[in-house]
């Protein structure tokens, strides 16, 4: 491990990747591992494409794992994890806890501003 800039430790690509496997994808539990902060995984997933590659793998394999866990309680009729199904991936038969409302007609608006250096007024456009 060479020394960066400011002289802390530069954290090579290879380094940042041995990190991962376990880490579920979670910055915090890779930095860890790796023994850096969070902020050099963040600079890790913009600067290294190999890197950034294995973290959402390892994000990706997770998530599979929290969907069979999941299938598993809805198999079982947990109707808490039903509805949860059904709002995430039920969206497209209805399955959503708000509706979008269309508005029919003329409509105008009013915008206002206040604020520091500016002008308080009003600017009325009419209808839309």
């Amino acid at each position: 491990m060479s020394k960066g800039k400011g002289g802390g430790p530069v954290f090579t690509e290879d380094a940042l990747i041995d990190g991962i496997p376990g880490s579920r994808g979670i910055y915090g539990d890779i930095a860890r591992r790796v023994g850096c902060s969070r902020w050099v995984i963040d600079t890790g997933m913009k600067k290294y494409p190999r890197f950034r590659k294995a973290v959402l793998a390892e994000r990706e394999e997770f998530i599979d794992e929290m969907e069979g866990e999941l299938v598993k309680k809805v198999e079982k009729g947990d109707l808490t994890s039903i509805i949860f199904g059904l709002k995430c991936l039920g969206k497209k038969r209805g399955y959503v806890e708000r509706e979008k409302i269309g508005i029919e007609g003329d409509m105008s608006f009013t915008f206002r501003w206040e604020g520091e250096g500016k002008k308080g007024g009003n600017v009325n456009n009419g209808p839309v």
